[in-house]
């Protein structure tokens, strides 16, 4: 921890600063989101319970080609930007009072390793595995190794895809499966993974 030039506690997430809600100490404070590919970091601002204590950790993965949203073929993916889904999730983050990490990438193997790290850094995966949903045993087997509670997500429905597309390898290591709604896809998978780990006692 270290203070700015304005004496304000700051913490390696970001600023945080005392805020009272009707009586109670809460913590008004400052999550960022990672993007690995690019090496950008999106501030993400959110309220919640005093970060000294346990909020639950949730990493969100991309695989390859969705930094093309909103341009790649919208009539399968729509017109939604990744940025913009971030932003949804932001919104469902704040309200499910959980905590996020953002990260897209290409490479089969910055996903694997992503993956196998997240293991007691984070308390759940919500993952787009893109294409490699459909060829990637590497990565079907970092989900089932690390132990990491994952839900699948796609925007759209694979079963009614080409056949090439309609089976997926890692959804078998996952909790669940999530697809076919467009961006609030994603919602609907952090919603069904947050309650799922706060049953098991995990928040």
């Amino acid at each position: 921890m270290r203070r700015g030039g304005d004496g304000r506690r700051k913490t390696e997430n970001g600023r945080r600063k005392k805020k009272k809600v009707k009586g109670q100490e809460r913590w008004l404070f400052d999550l960022a989101w990672t993007d690995r590919e690019v090496g950008v970091c999106y501030p993400m601002r959110t309220t919640g319970p005093n970060p000294d204590s346990r909020v639950m950790k949730i990493l969100v993965l991309n695989g390859p080609n969705l930094q093309l949203l909103g341009r790649r073929e919208p009539e399968i993916y729509g017109r939604t930007t990744l940025a913009g889904i971030r932003k949804l999730m932001e919104a469902r983050a704040r309200t499910l009072k959980v905590s996020l990490e953002f990260m897209q990438s290409n490479s089969e193997g910055d996903l694997v390793t992503a993956i196998g790290e997240s293991a007691g850094r984070f308390d759940g995966l919500v993952f787009n595995p893109a294409a490699y949903t459909h060829t990637s045993l590497a990565l079907r087997d970092a989900i089932a190794g690390a132990g990491t509670p994952c839900v699948e997500v796609h925007l759209s429905q694979i079963a009614a895809r080409e056949e090439i597309r309609r089976t997926s390898l890692t959804a078998p290591a996952c909790i669940g499966q999530v697809s076919g709604f467009g961006p609030d896809s994603y919602g609907l998978a952090l919603e069904g993974l947050v309650g799922y780990l706060r049953r098991a006692g995990k928040g």
